[in-house]
């Protein structure tokens, strides 16, 4: 019974700490979204490493958004919560044409233990790892 009643009143804990920071940008454990002009460079080093001719990518940002992830191997019942932006990046192939947009997602983890910057391609994401969310 003391059990049931801990775990309820954490749900309702986590519940309000949700509603409150909804509205701003901020994580769910309270530290705000970091500018573009933070993530930014870092985004276009990580992904430049992918590309074959890093020096000629357009990069297209897009507005953040809240996600829902489940966690990694072996902790996939581990949920986070945080904010996520599509990057579009069109640069040079190997021919020397460009190979068109291609999508990227970045995901930004603070959920109080630990924080950092992530990049994604699409499948990561769409299959089920994350998830669009309005919490």
């Amino acid at each position: 019974m003391i059990l049931r009643l801990g775990l309820a009143a954490a749900a309702f804990a986590a519940s309000a700490a949700l509603t409150t920071t909804a509205d701003a940008q901020t994580y769910v454990s309270g530290a705000a979204l970091p500018s573009e002009k933070s993530y930014r460079p870092f985004v276009q080093q990580q992904i430049g490493t992918m590309l074959r001719d890093p020096q000629s990518a357009i990069y297209e940002f897009g507005e953040p958004f809240k996600v829902t992830c489940r966690g990694r191997l072996f902790r996939m019942r581990d949920r986070w919560q945080g904010w996520s932006t599509e990057v579009w990046v069109n640069a040079r192939n190997g021919y020397g044409g460009y190979a068109g947009r291609e999508l990227y997602y970045v995901l930004f983890v603070n959920n109080g233990a630990q924080d950092g910057i992530e990049v994604h391609r699409p499948m990561t994401f769409e299959l089920g790892t994350c998830r669009r969310e309005d919490w």
